[in-house]
C-alpha cells in the first residue's frame, strides 16, 4: 500500500531544505528550483512544494503498479527526490548526476532525511556522480525501472544509441516524452521516441501521469512507463 503519510513528510523536508539552501543560490538548477518549487516565486502555489506533482504520481505508480521493480534508478537526478521518495518507502534506488555542485547538494539531502526521517536510508538510496550508461550494468538488471522523469540537455546521436542499448538490461523504463535529453515539440518526434524504446524489446506506453497546459509552473507534459516485453 502506497504510504501517503511518508510522501506528505518527505515532500516538507525537501520544501524546507530548498528554502534553506537553494533560495540564496544562482546558478541554473538552483534558478529552475527557486522558479518552480518555492512559493516566493511561483504565483501558481500557496506554500513551498519538495515534490513535483509527477515526481508523487510516479512513485505510487511504481509501488502499486510494478511488483517485479526491486530497484528504481533515476537518471539526471538533480536533487534526486524522486530517489528519496522511494527509498523513503522501502525501495532500492540509485540517483545518477553528473553536475558535481548537485551531486553535493544531493548528498546533504540525503543526510537531512535519514536524520530526520529514516535513519536507514542511506542503505536503500545510492547517489552515483556519473554518466548514464556507465557502469550502468553494476545496477540495471530484469527487476530495475531505469527513470528519465526530466532532463535539460542535449545528447550526441551514438550517447542516444548508447542510451537506448542500456535499456535492454532494465525491466522497465519511465520517461517525460517531451523532455527525453531535448525538447520534443511536436507529436511525431514523440511517437519516434516511443519506437525507439519499443523496437528495443518494450510493451506499449502507459501514462503514469499527464497534464494539459501549466499546472503548478510546469508546462504539460506526458510521463509513461513501459515494460519489458514477455516475449
Amino acid at each position: 500500500m502506497y504510504d501517503t503519510e511518508m510522501e506528505g513528510r518527505v515532500d516538507r523536508e525537501i520544501a524546507a531544505f530548498l528554502e534553506e539552501e537553494y533560495a540564496a543560490k544562482g546558478d541554473q538548477l538552483y534558478g529552475w528550483y527557486r522558479h518552480r518549487f518555492l512559493a516566493a516565486n511561483n504565483k501558481y502555489l500557496s506554500a513551498t512544494i519538495g515534490l513535483a506533482h509527477y515526481d508523487k504520481a510516479i512513485a505510487r505508480f511504481v509501488i502499486e503498479n510494478c511488483p517485479f521493480a526491486r530497484r528504481f534508478v533515476e537518471v539526471g537526478a538533480g536533487l534526486a527526490q524522486e530517489s528519496m521518495l522511494l527509498a523513503a518507502l522501502g525501495m532500492s534506488t540509485c540517483a545518477i548526476e553528473t553536475n558535481l555542485t548537485n551531486f553535493d547538494m544531493m548528498k546533504r539531502l540525503l543526510e537531512r532525511l535519514s536524520q530526520r526521517l529514516a535513519p536507514d536510508l542511506p542503505k536503500r538510496m545510492t547517489p552515483i556522480n556519473d554518466f548514464f550508461p556507465t557502469r550502468a550494468a553494476d545496477y540495471v538488471d530484469s527487476h530495475t525501472i531505469v527513470a528519465f522523469p526530466t532532463l535539460s540537455w542535449t545528447i550526441s546521436a551514438a550517447e542516444e544509441e548508447a542510451i537506448f542499448a542500456s535499456l535492454r538490461m532494465a525491466g522497465g523504463v519511465i520517461l517525460s516524452v517531451y523532455d527525453f535529453f531535448r525538447h520534443r515539440a511536436e507529436e511525431g518526434e514523440r511517437e519516434a521516441l516511443i519506437a525507439q524504446i519499443r523496437a528495443r524489446g518494450f510493451d506499449a506506453p502507459v501514462v503514469v501521469h499527464a497534464w494539459d497546459g501549466w499546472v503548478a509552473g510546469f508546462r504539460h507534459d506526458r510521463i509513461v512507463f513501459m515494460r519489458r516485453s514477455a516475449s
